[in-house]
């Protein structure tokens, strides 16, 4: 009886999403937010609370918006980001 037990607590046990540390975060350490987007790294403060659970895939899209809002606050920023 332990046995089925056990084998139902494995069965129930939510699936862990592996975590991508592949990309390092963007963060600059300049953390000021206007309108949603952070003035230093270009992100969302959706991407920037989501950015440790996203894939490699979503990081890169994620990194190729920030770098293009970068560049709309800032065009001196362009070839920083």
């Amino acid at each position: 009886m332990n046995e089925d037990l056990s084998l139902l607590t494995r069965k129930r046990r939510p699936r862990r999403r592996m975590v991508d540390t592949s990309i390092p975060s963007p963060c600059v350490q300049v953390c000021q937010v206007e309108n949603d987007i952070c003035q230093g790294c270009g992100r969302s403060i959706e991407e920037i609370r989501c950015w440790i659970i996203m894939t490699a895939d979503e990081k890169n899209t994620c990194l190729a918006q920030s770098k293009e809002r970068l560049s709309a606050i800032n065009p001196l920023m362009r070839d920083v980001a």
